[in-house]
């Protein structure tokens, strides 16, 4: 426990960290040549099936850019520069942040043809998100299909939720951006509208000027 004077050490402390951090956004804010590190946070699926291919080229063509992609699933603290750019599936409302519209991923219901053959719908079982999904609008949307009492499964990676549909334990609601050409799933119900999230790529104000990370949105926002 921390005495008096202890609690008053302690919040100086956190002031001085938080304008540490400040003037650190502000210095590499400043930088207007298309070089050093960027780092970007991104879920893990989204980051290898879309953004890696995108990046990969903007490393060909400035060499003097060393770009991190981290594929995770909590959301990066821009403030405490834990990633330069984040990609996330909401546009930013609070803090001295700054988005900008990337894009939109459809989710829809996906499964196993043999699944989808050899069970009624009565029947159907669901695949559901964990972890730090479990409040996400497309967990909401496939509890109000499923039910409470029709989840086989629940994961907190949809790289995993789709092995797991691909395996004939259930339906999944995938993004689209997954499936491609994979044999192995099909939609439940083509006419079925899909879920559509925005995609954001969020990153401090202070760093609105730098050179890399211009760059990177740049890139990314191409095509």
């Amino acid at each position: 426990m921390l005495t008096p004077d202890g609690v008053r050490v302690a919040a100086l402390a956190t002031r001085m960290g938080e304008d540490v951090r400040a003037l650190e956004r502000l210095a590499a804010g400043a930088r207007s040549e298309l070089a050093g590190e960027v780092t970007i946070s991104a879920p893990a699926a989204y980051a290898a099936a879309v953004l890696a291919l995108k990046l990969a080229e903007l490393g060909r063509r400035h060499p003097g850019l060393s770009i991190r992609l981290l594929g995770e699933a909590h959301l990066a603290s821009l403030e405490r520069r834990e990633a330069d750019i984040a990609v996330r599936l909401s546009r930013p409302e609070r803090g001295e942040l700054t988005g900008v519209r990337f894009g939109t991923i459809a989710f829809r219901l996906y499964a196993a043809p043999a699944y989808l053959a050899e069970t009624s719908e009565t029947d159907w079982r669901f695949i559901g998100n964990d972890g730090p999904m479990a409040g996400s609008p497309q967990q909401a949307a496939l509890g109000r299909i499923a039910g409470k009492d029709r989840f086989a499964f629940h994961a907190d990676h949809v790289g995993i939720q789709a092995s797991l549909a691909r395996a004939g334990v259930g339906i999944a609601m995938l993004p689209d951006f997954m499936i491609g050409e994979d044999e192995a799933l099909v939609l439940v119900r083509s006419d079925d509208p899909p879920l559509l999230r925005e995609v954001w790529l969020v990153f401090h104000t202070d760093m609105k000027a730098a050179a890399p990370v211009r760059a990177v949105i740049d890139c990314l926002r191409e095509s």
